[in-house]
């Protein structure tokens, strides 16, 4: 039986804004997770950090009309075709991962946690 597929989101064509997003010091995040064995970090990690940081970016760029070039396994590379809704959507997904984070069961310090959104425009 056929599925119904949606077609495939086309990148951005033309003069585009590039936004890279990076969970800073995630490797020694993981290390700082409670649990006995590097797999139980592992996915406590994943529940607390990397879901949680993983919606709220992908949410945040494609409600700003981004597109998703690739992840980077504790980032992403997006694409949009207007500078300032990268920005916007950078800046958001900062405010959002902010308040997601401020109850956290783990502490690290400064604001390492919180993803960083980097945006360059350049002709595609």
């Amino acid at each position: 039986m056929a599925r119904n597929k949606r077609p495939p989101k086309l990148p951005p064509s033309g003069v585009i804004t590039a936004m890279f997003t990076d969970i800073v010091n995630s490797t020694r995040l993981k290390g700082l997770m409670q649990g006995d064995t590097a797999a139980r970090r592992d996915a406590r990690f994943r529940a607390d950090v990397k879901e949680p940081h993983d919606t709220i970016v992908l949410t945040c760029m494609e409600e700003a009309g981004g597109h998703k070039v690739k992840s980077t396994g504790d980032g992403y590379l997006c694409t949009f075709t207007d500078a300032e809704e990268a920005v916007l959507c950078a800046l958001q997904i900062q405010d959002q991962l902010r308040q997601s984070y401020q109850h956290a069961t783990w502490t690290i310090a400064s604001a390492h946690w919180a993803a960083h959104g980097y945006c360059q425009s350049y002709w595609g």
